[in-house]
């Protein structure tokens, strides 16, 4: 699978959403911490302009002139649990579309997404005759997405008793 979810991931800063501009804007040769303070509070930069300076300082080296514009982050797991976990109607238009980002890139993460989604309709359309269907189901995702090596999963194989 490739790499939807960062692994090891930097500790979330308060600058996180605004490295893109701040690194744009050093490359553009603004090198002042005051003003590119300014400028992504205007973003809803919520920090301190200490903090900005203290981020810049990476920058400061000698025979630096450009930085390289770092790559979007990945989604959170905390993330991506929540969105693929809510009601498709209770996520807000940024969530849907970070959603559907992450379905293009993982096969897996749809697959698992659907069967939260067919859990969700078997709870709340009262359809319990479905759940051994739906275990069985899910463990042949699980042993497909999760080889042996990694560990397992105890689920109840016994079949439930359904009225």
């Amino acid at each position: 699978m490739e790499s939807v979810i960062a692994a090891g991931q930097q500790r979330a800063s308060i600058l996180d959403g605004y490295h893109e501009h701040l690194h744009r804007r050093w490359n553009e040769g603004i090198r002042n911490a005051t003003q590119l303070t300014r400028e992504i509070a205007q973003l809803g930069y919520p920090g301190t302009e200490q903090q900005v300076q203290r981020y810049l300082r990476r920058f400061r080296v000698p025979g630096t002139s450009e930085v390289e514009i770092p790559p979007p982050r990945p989604p959170a797991v905390r993330d991506i649990t929540r969105w693929i976990m809510s009601h498709p109607d209770n996520l807000d238009t940024d969530s849907v579309n970070h959603l559907r980002q992450v379905h293009q890139l993982s096969k897996d993460l749809r697959v698992v997404t659907q069967h939260v989604k067919d859990f969700a309709v078997m709870l709340t359309q009262l359809q319990g005759r479905r759940l051994n269907d739906w275990i069985i189901a899910a463990e042949r995702v699980h042993s497909a997405l999760w080889p042996a090596s990694l560990g397992t999963c105890d689920v109840i194989r016994t079949p439930f008793i359904t009225a």
